[in-house]
């Protein structure tokens, strides 16, 4: 699979989203698991990728736990990606 779905905003809200579950639920060793998303494949790194300015603010339901495994400042999608990347690039 590819990764050459065109995405709009609410595409990647949902991409992210399943990212960020994906991020919680890896195995060990598993730095960067892989997503589905409309049957096409992305690595959490390019999920956070896709959402890594954007100023919307991330729900709070289900994401929670982030808090427990990585430091960021605010609740922008953009805020949780970048953590989310610099912990898996620290950790691979």
């Amino acid at each position: 699979m590819t990764n050459t779905l065109s995405t709009g905003r609410t595409d990647r809200h949902e991409i992210f989203q399943s990212a960020i579950q994906a991020f919680l639920e890896r195995a060990p060793g598993d730095q960067d698991p892989t997503i589905e998303y409309d049957g096409v494949a992305f690595t959490v790194t390019q999920a956070c990728k896709m959402v890594w300015n954007m100023a919307d603010i991330l729900p709070s339901s289900g994401t929670a736990d982030l808090r427990d495994v990585l430091d960021f400042q605010s609740w922008t999608y953009a805020a949780v990606a970048r953590a989310m990347h610099a912990h898996i690039l620290a950790n691979s």
